[in-house]
């Protein structure tokens, strides 16, 4: 269950006992086969997760053909944030329309727009704080959860002592969006998203973002925010349970391919109501994905529509963004365009 956004790393201090050794390991990470291993994703459980996904709207599919009021065409992709090359492997009929397109929209385009912007971020002006906010904080958060936090800052080299003391929540809960397993061909095989834009620049097409780099971190510095920043630090914590690592990511590359985006997400909920318990699992879920989908969805539509509008565009963002009611599939629906699901080669 790690599929959203993008890692860098920073330090959980003591009083917690802590491990240097990760346990996301390359030979873990590495997918080599497609499968549902049927001691973990047993027919019980993905019953349970099938009976979930058929309540969503619109639970199968990766690739969605959208259709303006004037017959123009564009595409809606969804993506895995993750650099493993089953994932680059991207299907025929989503290559053909970056070959034709005019844009290329991803989540969030990383392009830093002046020098201002370098020197603040190499200051670190949002990311380092002399207080004790953040241990508070990991003191309210499952204990399991806060050793694999500490376990997956000490593997990237941070220290187990001050770190703590010295990040901001904020910024935390920004740098465990994402998987540990990215970082072994880091620098040298993009995620699939950036992997997306380079086809399109490739073939002539101009590549943007659908919201600033600066977003996220300003909907989180808001004093309305701290319930959803710890919500945020306490799920995506939960998703560096390194237990069964490897047939976790193969079944659920597996349900990828097979364009399962609702089994997926039903079965991201499960884990979070069973590792934490119902109630604060389906608590922290709603905060975090009422937040980074829903509410981020609203924002895509807008900024999507004069593409739409125009014809020829690519959207590409994260699988998660495109079943339910408040998925894109449905909200470009409710904007006026035909979406219709184009289907690729091994989904069901």
């Amino acid at each position: 269950m790690l599929f959203r956004i993008l890692l860098i790393c920073v330090a959980i201090a003591a009083p917690f006992h802590l491990s240097a050794k990760s346990t996301h390991t390359r030979d873990a990470c590495t997918v080599e086969t497609l499968r549902l291993d049927p001691s973990i994703f047993t027919d019980d459980l993905m019953a349970e997760a099938r009976q979930l996904s058929d309540q969503m709207e619109n639970p199968v599919g990766r690739l969605w053909k959208i259709t303006n009021s004037d017959g123009g065409t564009s595409y809606l992709w969804g993506t895995m944030h993750v650099n493993d090359p089953v994932a680059l492997d991207l299907p025929p009929e989503l290559r053909q329309a970056l070959k034709t397109a005019n844009v290329v929209a991803t989540e969030i385009d990383y392009t830093v727009q002046s020098r201002a912007d370098l020197e603040r971020f190499y200051r670190g002006d949002d990311f380092w704080t002399y207080g004790n906010e953040t241990l508070s904080l990991l003191y309210r958060i499952d204990r399991q959860v806060v050793q694999w936090i500490a376990e997956r800052m000490q593997s990237l080299g941070y220290g187990p002592s001050g770190g703590a003391r010295a990040i901001k929540p904020v910024a935390l809960a920004q740098l465990l969006l994402g998987d540990p397993c990215n970082d072994f061909a880091q620098g040298v095989r993009p995620i699939q998203d950036d992997w997306i834009a380079l086809l399109g620049l490739d073939a002539g097409a101009k590549v943007m973002g659908l919201e600033s780099p600066d977003t996220l971190r300003n909907k989180l510095s808001h004093y309305r925010s701290s319930e959803l920043t710890e919500a945020m630090i306490e799920v995506y914590g939960a998703y560096l349970n390194p237990d069964n690592l490897k047939a976790n990511r193969e079944g659920f590359f597996t349900l990828y391919a097979q364009g399962r985006i609702g089994d997926m997400m039903a079965l991201d909920l499960m884990y979070l109501e069973n590792l934490l318990g119902q109630d604060k699992g389906r608590r922290v879920h709603g905060l975090v994905d009422g937040y980074l989908i829903d509410e981020r969805n609203l924002n895509f539509v807008r900024r999507a529509r004069p593409l739409l509008d125009h014809g020829g565009a690519v959207i590409a963002v994260g699988c998660f963004h495109l079943p339910g009611e408040m998925g894109l599939v449905e909200l470009f629906r409710a904007a006026g365009y035909q979406v219709e699901r184009v289907p690729t080669e091994g989904e069901i």
